[in-house]
């Protein structure tokens, strides 16, 4: 009995094993892991235009060839208007292109938008309608249909005509620093060199002094015995031109011819020759 009951027991099928029970943020990890998205860079690209429908309102710039053509050329002409220095300069301009090209773009659509839906409903061909009368007809259907298209292209412009004017503001404001901080640098550069000129003289008055008091000790002696000397030449010669000196005796006029001589003699020779001179005419003159 034992054994049948054992045997029987043995039999018997296992239970089948519960599955593992999941939060509801592990089950969205676990569908997020099985659809991932595109993962090359060329699927990337593309999912990022699938909710494109205006273009108006994405980090970049896209449109057609002809539109980015324009973008391109309306960017070269304001650089080439404005003129930027520097990359916060050239940053700014690329942006104010960026507005003005998205700003005509939302008012291109919204003309585009109010024209199309109105032409809708005239027809030219037929002369017995009234165009004008259409024409108003289509552009009130316009504003009831699509007010909602039309105010959103309005709220772009207005938005891109505020980025304009801001950036024109930040670049204006920019070119202003840059142009006050390049006048401040002139200006310093122009003190410097005042001071650099000034510190100059000042260094050459010195050295001129140093060499006049160099001068006045070493040669200082002999600067004044030639000041001496020129005041005794001014006393001779004062002596020999005065009327009363000459005397109409051939000796007198004789005495004064030498002296003349003598004198020419005294300014020409050395301190040696000039007291041998002396001597001999001295001589001369006790021997008369």
């Amino acid at each position: 009995m034992n054994q049948e009951s054992t045997a029987i027991a043995t039999a018997d099928p296992q239970p089948a094993a519960t599955p593992a029970l999941q939060t509801p943020n592990q089950a969205r990890k676990a569908n997020s892991a099985r659809s991932t998205g595109p993962r090359s860079a060329a699927g990337k690209a593309r999912s990022r235009c699938n909710a494109a429908r205006h273009y108006l309102s994405g980090r970049t710039i896209m449109g057609s060839a002809d539109e980015l053509k324009n973008h391109r050329t309306l960017a070269r002409v304001l650089i080439d208007d404005l003129q930027p220095v520097g990359a916060l300069e050239t940053t700014l301009v690329h942006s104010l292109a960026d507005a003005q090209f998205q700003l005509d773009r939302a008012r291109a659509a919204e003309q585009n938008l109010l024209f199309e839906s109105a032409v809708r409903r005239t027809d030219e061909a037929d002369s017995t309608r009234d165009f004008q009368r259409d024409y108003a007809h289509g552009l009130a259907e316009t504003f009831e249909q699509k007010g909602k298209q039309l105010d959103l292209m309005g709220r772009y412009a207005n938005r891109f005509h505020r980025q304009v004017i801001q950036i024109q503001d930040a670049f204006y404001k920019a070119r202003k620093e840059r142009q006050d901080q390049q006048d401040r640098e002139a200006l310093a550069e122009i003190h410097r060199q005042q001071a650099e000129t000034q510190r100059l003289l000042v260094e050459q008055q010195r050295e001129q002094l140093a060499v006049e008091a160099h001068l006045r000790q070493t040669y200082g002696a002999d600067v004044k015995r030639l000041e001496e000397r020129q005041e005794a030449k001014k006393r001779e010669s004062s002596f020999v031109s005065q009327p009363g000196a000459a005397s109409s005796s051939p000796l007198a006029q004789a005495t004064t011819e030498r002296l003349k001589e003598a004198q020419e003699r005294w300014i020409a020779a050395s301190k040696e020759q000039k007291v041998a001179v002396l001597a001999k005419l001295q001589e001369q003159i006790q021997s008369r």
